[in-house]
């Protein structure tokens, strides 16, 4: 479990790394800053959709899932999983006009799904 928690911690920093390149425009003509935004999408794909399940991988969630999904709404996890589901199939299916507020939109994912644990780390 502690193995996890160190992925959790990293993954958390990417997150946040990937939204600020991603928000500034940094490296826009580098084809692996979308690989990479896709391959934390799916992670986090994979951990909503065992969330269903078992509360093990819990700190790899996004923080408002975590705590909306023990306190207040126990499927709030179903609107994250749509979410990053539509983020996940519009990469592939969004022409060149738009990849830009696609970024956008990935890098404002990113930045609320990570920031507030970088602020309970801090």
């Amino acid at each position: 479990m502690l193995i996890i928690t160190y992925i959790a911690i990293l993954l958390i920093f990417l997150k946040f790394i990937l939204a600020i390149i991603l928000f500034l425009g940094l490296f826009s003509k580098l084809k692996e800053i979308n690989y990479i935004s896709i391959f934390v999408l799916f992670i986090e794909w994979i951990s909503i959709i065992f969330s269903f399940f078992t509360y093990k991988l819990s700190v790899l969630l996004p923080f408002y899932l975590t705590v909306c999904e023990r306190t207040y709404y126990p499927y709030v996890n179903i609107g994250f999983l749509v979410v990053v589901s539509i983020l996940l199939i519009l990469f592939r299916g969004i022409d060149d006009n738009l990849i830009y507020i696609h970024k956008l939109l990935i890098s404002i994912y990113l930045l609320f799904s990570a920031l507030p644990y970088i602020l309970l780390y801090i």
